[in-house]
């Protein structure tokens, strides 16, 4: 990682999300700089996808601040808010007959007006966002012909034409084969450190986060947790949120584990 950004462009201050009845988290504080790429890890249910929704303004957190480049989001219009923070929703939407390039192109949207003509300004950030994430070869595909991680790259780009400094995601590497999953993080480990962007997935993908990640978000038990690879490792709450009758979490290869040794029972 190289050298950080001074002002975060995500900071996000005692934000608590949860549903009537029910708490998901609480009091959650971090900062994301320019340059970094963080994990959102955590077992399902823990609130990872509707803590992303707080954080890109897509609902209101119960409590707490959510700023974005310095801003508070409920003080953005929904313009302002889309040219700052850029989201990949979990699962393939359906895109009709629409092509590559057009689908991308919608990333353009926040910076078109209302009659939503592209400029050659536009057309111009959608061929390098194809470029950025390697789908400019099947730009003129149909989007529902492609395979998931030909889709997710897509989706992916039309984020990056979006041309926000903060990206979030949800799940990006889920259904996809090893080959593809590293692929698709690398890219965003790319697009982090190249082109300063802060960038937060969330992602069950344990190992891979842990080798190209610069921060890990873990919830457990309705806290966050925020800190360095190396430093949840050495914490050992990995091997805390993860235990689960099968499984164990391997310090030494920062990989779950099957075992067949039972949890101790408090």
């Amino acid at each position: 990682m190289g050298k950080l950004d001074m002002k975060p462009l995500l900071h996000a201050s005692g934000v608590a999300v949860g549903y009537p009845g029910r708490s998901l988290i609480r009091d959650a504080s971090f900062e994301l700089h320019g340059g970094e790429m963080a994990a959102l890890i955590g077992l399902n249910g823990t609130g990872k996808s509707t803590l992303l929704r707080a954080l890109a303004g897509l609902r209101a957190p119960d409590s707490g601040t959510v700023e974005a480049d310095g801003v508070q989001l409920t003080q953005l219009s929904a313009v302002e808010r889309a040219r700052t923070v850029s989201m990949v929703l979990a699962g393939r939407p359906s895109a009709g007959l629409m092509d590559v390039r057009s689908l991308v192109g919608l990333g353009r949207q926040p910076w078109t007006g209302m009659l939503g003509a592209l400029s050659d300004r536009d057309k111009e950030r959608v061929e390098v966002a194809l470029q950025q994430a390697g789908v400019e070869p099947f730009a003129d595909r149909l989007f529902g012909s492609l395979s998931d991680g030909e889709a997710q790259k897509a989706l992916i780009a039309r984020a990056l034409a979006q041309d926000a400094p903060i990206m979030l995601l949800d799940e990006p590497t889920a259904h996809l084969d090893l080959v593809n999953r590293i692929s698709v993080m690398r890219l965003l480990r790319d697009v982090s450190t190249n082109g300063r962007k802060a960038v937060l997935l969330a992602t069950h993908d344990l190992t891979t986060a842990l080798e190209l990640c610069d921060r890990i978000a873990l919830l457990h038990e309705g806290s966050l947790w925020w800190g360095t690879p190396a430093e949840v490792i050495a914490s050992g709450l990995l091997a805390t949120a993860f235990a689960k009758d099968g499984m164990r979490f391997d310090a030494a290869s920062g990989t779950l584990r099957a075992t067949t040794e039972k949890p101790l029972q408090e």
